[in-house]
């Protein structure tokens, strides 16, 4: 397969794809992971948010990105916010939606323990939600957030 390159603002990326098409961006994370659900084939995603959540796979397994990219039109279907960091900005998207592969990996406690190691990783936003956790390395200030839907439960109750 040939590689291809792709400038996008301030990152300079070669895309190969393997055999059948896909392409890797770490040992555990490959590009349509992260596309669009549109379809629309938008963006691509951050060297620095792939490598916190590679950092993250390996300290805690196998995880699953629940949203990556968003087109503007995607993020407003789905009630995004406005100024999302999951849009791409000059191309790149920064911010991916993640849990557990295993279902019964994704207890409160589990959530919670991966908030912490993005956090001790250097994720610049991190935001708690309802069995996921939304993961950025945005280009600005440090963000951290809990979504009403987030309400503590003992994993013994």
């Amino acid at each position: 397969p040939k590689p291809t390159l792709i400038h996008t603002g301030k990152q300079e990326l070669w895309l190969v794809p393997n055999g059948n098409g896909r392409i890797k961006l770490s040992a555990n994370f490959w590009h349509d992971e992260f596309e669009c659900n549109c379809g629309c084939g938008d963006g691509i995603v951050s060297n620095d948010l792939i490598e916190l959540l590679q950092a993250l796979r390996v300290a805690v397994g196998p995880l699953l990105v629940t949203s990556g990219i968003r087109c503007k039109s995607y993020n407003r279907r789905i009630g995004g916010a406005g100024r999302s960091w999951h849009c791409p900005r000059n191309g790149v998207s920064y911010a991916a939606d993640i849990t557990y592969l295993r279902k019964d990996d994704r207890t409160d406690y589990n959530i919670l323990k991966l908030w912490v190691l993005a956090d001790l990783s250097g994720a610049k936003g991190i935001g708690l939600y309802k069995g996921r956790l939304h993961v950025d390395q945005r280009p600005t200030e440090k963000a951290r957030w809990i979504d009403k839907s987030w309400a503590w439960k003992s994993d013994t109750e």
